[in-house]
């Protein structure tokens, strides 16, 4: 009677620590899903800013949400850069303006990195705390132990009615350190604090005061929407510029651009709030200390809209095409077999090539390599956590083994053995259960606890940076 008490016993409390470890593994962070009222599309004036309803990060912050329109192109917008007048640093030599394979790329899909002096974004009395290795960004911390990222943001995330009124800052440079959070559209949120000011001389529509010059003059093209003046770089289209070394490695992290599947953001949320401040509001229960955090699913509510008047300064529509036809549909394109009448495509001579132009290629080289460095990069992570994913079966799968093996008074046959491939067998026999090829109830509790503690760390992801770094080292060296 004992004995087979104890077998229901240890049978429970197996296959309790069994769907423990499961829902640890695949049940870590239970969010909600949330609908939002952004559906990317032009807005008013009047309600460009506005409250989106998702949670404050912050207890007790006021705030509100900058919608980004998500839905237009630089084009669709306008007021990008089509040439230069003048300029005071060579970078900034750019006759071409924004390059024209950049035009169509939609608003909030661009970050660009600052790093030529890191020591100067270092101008408020919060220090970086550390480079995060998996992102090469500069880290800080608060009073409370709250990670953030740095950046600097457009003069358009300061159109609220609230600015000027509860703390709320004005565009300036003298507003570091004001705290904000980057909501993406798979829910990620990531908070950042005010390291500089974009110049609205290098934004879409240029300065107000066309005699205020700063370090470049550029031409503008025609603004169609004056509502979305100053929110995006006038020749990169980044609206977001960041504080670290690598855009690649952040773009990754977050799976940030313009390509289908990728994340763009939704809103940035600007709170009342300034680390510098004694007593600012701490992170609200739930959303960690870490640099980010997932809100849950985003689905966009589908009667909500943007403008429902045209707010463009020529009276036109934006630009955003309600469909677009296919080739079979166009006038005399039904028999055109367009790849067999395409041509061999031949480059042209790079000295022939323009400022401008070779600007333009260098870029797409760039994009091309930063790509296939990412695709290596989402191929090596998922190995990592398919491991992970593995050892956790196999742990499982051997508590199941062993709880068999101890219950099993009537077949001739070892599981454990089975799945060890003959390496171990389990007894109860204390004269042979500490032999070779043996185990007992102990060693079978420390090699599955030793299973699910490794392949919980490579889900996790945690040791991913590590690896990485380990990789970059070995390969600098050989090179």
């Amino acid at each position: 009677m004992k004995n087979t008490l104890r077998k229901i016993f240890c049978f429970s409390a197996s296959s309790i620590l069994s769907f423990l470890i499961l829902g640890t593994v695949f049940g870590t962070t239970v969010n909600a899903d949330y609908t939002i009222d952004n559906d990317g599309n032009p807005r008013d004036e009047e309600d460009v800013c506005g409250d989106s309803g998702l949670p404050s990060s912050y207890d007790g912050a006021d705030y509100y949400d900058c919608y980004i329109p998500y839905n237009l192109t630089f084009e669709d917008i306008g007021g990008y850069a089509t040439g230069v007048l003048w300029y005071e640093y060579s970078s900034y030599n750019t006759p071409e303006g924004m390059p024209t394979y950049l035009r169509n790329n939609h608003v909030g899909t661009a970050f660009m990195i600052e790093n030529e002096n890191l020591n100067n974004f270092i101008r408020y009395p919060v220090q970086f705390d550390r480079v995060d290795p998996e992102t090469t960004m500069l880290i800080y911390k608060d009073q409370y132990g709250n990670e953030y990222y740095s950046c600097a943001v457009p003069e358009a995330m300061y159109r609220s009615e609230k600015v000027g009124t509860n703390n709320f800052p004005g565009y300036s440079m003298e507003n570091r350190c004001q705290m904000l959070d980057v909501i993406l559209s798979d829910g990620t949120v990531i908070h950042f604090i005010i390291g500089d000011a974009a110049a609205i001389q290098h934004c879409n529509a240029g300065a107000d005061d066309p005699a205020a010059k700063f370090d470049v003059e550029y031409v503008f093209s025609e603004i169609n929407y004056p509502q979305y003046r100053h929110i995006f770089h006038a020749v990169g289209g980044h609206f977001i510029e960041l504080n670290g070394y690598s855009l690649t490695e952040f773009t990754s992290k977050y799976n940030i651009g313009d390509a289908e599947g990728q994340n763009h953001v939704v809103y940035v949320r600007m709170y009342n709030q300034n680390v510098n401040d004694a007593g600012h509001a701490d992170r609200a229960e739930g959303v960690g200390k870490e640099v980010s955090y997932n809100l849950g699913d985003l689905s966009v509510d589908a009667s909500s809209s943007g403008s429902s008047n045209d707010s463009s300064a020529n009276g036109e529509t934006g630009g955003v095409s309600d469909f677009v036809l296919g080739l079979d549909q166009l006038p005399g394109m039904s028999s055109y077999d367009l790849q067999a009448q395409q041509d061999n495509i031949e480059f042209a001579d790079g000295n022939n090539l323009s400022t401008g132009e070779k600007y333009s290629i260098a870029s797409l080289r760039e994009d091309i390599a930063l790509s296939r460095e990412s695709n290596i990069i989402d191929i090596a992570r998922t190995a990592v956590v398919f491991c992970g994913l593995v050892m956790i079966t196999y742990m499982v799968l051997l508590i199941l083994a062993w709880l068999f093996d101890k219950s099993n008074n009537f077949i001739d046959m070892s599981l454990v053995r089975v799945l060890t491939l003959g390496k171990l067998e389990y007894t109860e026999d204390k004269e042979i259960q500490h032999t070779k090829g043996y185990a007992n109830n102990t060693r079978i509790f420390i090699i599955s606890s030793v299973l699910a503690i490794i392949g919980m760390i490579l889900i996790s992801g945690g040791v991913f940076p590590w690896m990485m770094r380990i990789l970059m080292t070995i390969v600098n060296k050989l090179t």
